[in-house]
Formats: C-alpha cells, sequence, structure tokens
C-alpha cells in the first residue's frame, strides 16, 4: 500500500448540507493511500505488482462560523446541527496551485470554546468519499 502524507495551512470548505455545521477550516493533514495488487507470472520468482484504488484520509481543525453579531452559530441549511459527523465537498490547499478537491466524510468532531470570548474550535478526521482530484503543480 503506497502513502503520501501532505499538510497544509488553509482548506477553502463548502460543507453540503443538510447534515452540516457553518466552519472555517485552519489547517489539515492528509495521506494519499494506494492499494496494490500483488501477482505472479507463470515461471517468475519475482512478484509483479499493480497499482488499485485510493482514498485519502486525515484530519482537520477549525473554528466554527458564528453570525453577524457573534451571538450564536450560523444556522445549518438544513436546519440541523449535525454535531457527530458531517459529508461535505471541500477542497484542501496546501498553497497556490496545489490542492486536493472532493467529497468527505467527517467524523470523530470535538468542539472546544478555551476561552469565554474566544472562538469555538473543532477539530475531526476524514477521509474521501468517491474521486478525488489532486492537482500539484509547484512551478
Amino acid at each position: 500500500m503506497a502513502s503520501i502524507d501532505l499538510a497544509g495551512y488553509h482548506a477553502n470548505a463548502t460543507i453540503a448540507p443538510p447534515a452540516a455545521f457553518g466552519a472555517k477550516f485552519d489547517g489539515w493533514s492528509a495521506s494519499v493511500v494506494t492499494d496494490t495488487a500483488d501477482y505472479a507470472a507463470f515461471g517468475s520468482q519475482w512478484m509483479n505488482s499493480k497499482l488499485g484504488t485510493g482514498q485519502v484520509t486525515g484530519s482537520a481543525t477549525g473554528t466554527l462560523k458564528f453570525n453577524a453579531a457573534n451571538t450564536a452559530p450560523v444556522p445549518d441549511p438544513g436546519g440541523d446541527i449535525a454535531l457527530g459527523s458531517f459529508t461535505g465537498s471541500v477542497t484542501f490547499t496546501a498553497f497556490d496551485g496545489c490542492t486536493i478537491t472532493g467529497t468527505f466524510n467527517f467524523t470523530n468532531v470535538t468542539m472546544a470554546k478555551p476561552d469565554p470570548g474566544g472562538k469555538s474550535e473543532f477539530s475531526c478526521d476524514m477521509e474521501s468519499d468517491g474521486e478525488v482530484q489532486i492537482v500539484w503543480d509547484e512551478s
């Protein structure tokens, strides 16, 4: 199984309703994992290997968005706020020209408000759901 670890400083997020809350991603870490299938050719003493399916897994951190008066979370378009898990379409940006885009399932959501007048923070685990587009242009 091949794995590439990536880390970024920013993520643009559009969380798909209804199972979502207003979130701004501040940081993330991702592993691009590709399965391999091993097989032997007749009469060969060496194994061959072919790339198989892939998945992106990792974690993300951020802040919950609040309304203009900073008195309540931004309402979820679907009505209820799902704090345990949610699915969303996200573009994770490591830096200009280097992005990972796809639909992700976010689980194990943990929230904290360390300062009464400060931000509401969250962290969560994530894994891709379906096709992921990886664009990596370091020029």
